[in-house]
């Protein structure tokens, strides 16, 4: 939510800041998701022989599937899901936006 915090700070923008806005978050969404921390922490820690060994790899996937932070993920997904919401609503007008 800081990321909406600091959107609504921006009294007036044009199309193309939302436009830098939305991929701003696109970024920031593709830069959190399981797969990227995973491959950072990978890297992190050296292990390319857990990265080239197939069979680790399905046990380190399973534990993304399975893992307790698969709940954060969804609250993140769906806070990106609100920020995303919010700065389309910029691209309405006031009636339309009103009705939508």
């Amino acid at each position: 939510m800081t990321i909406l915090h600091g959107f609504s700070l921006i009294l007036t923008c044009s199309t193309e800041g939302r436009a830098l806005m939305s991929m701003d978050l696109a970024a920031y969404s593709a830069g959190i998701s399981s797969e990227s921390v995973m491959e950072r922490i990978l890297r992190r820690r050296e292990m390319k022989d857990l990265r080239e060994n197939e069979e680790s790899r399905a046990c380190v996937s399973q534990m993304l599937v399975a893992s307790p932070g698969d709940f954060v993920m969804d609250v993140q997904r769906a806070g990106m899901q609100h920020v995303d919401a919010y700065i389309k609503a910029f691209y309405f007008g006031e009636e339309d936006l009103m009705s939508w």
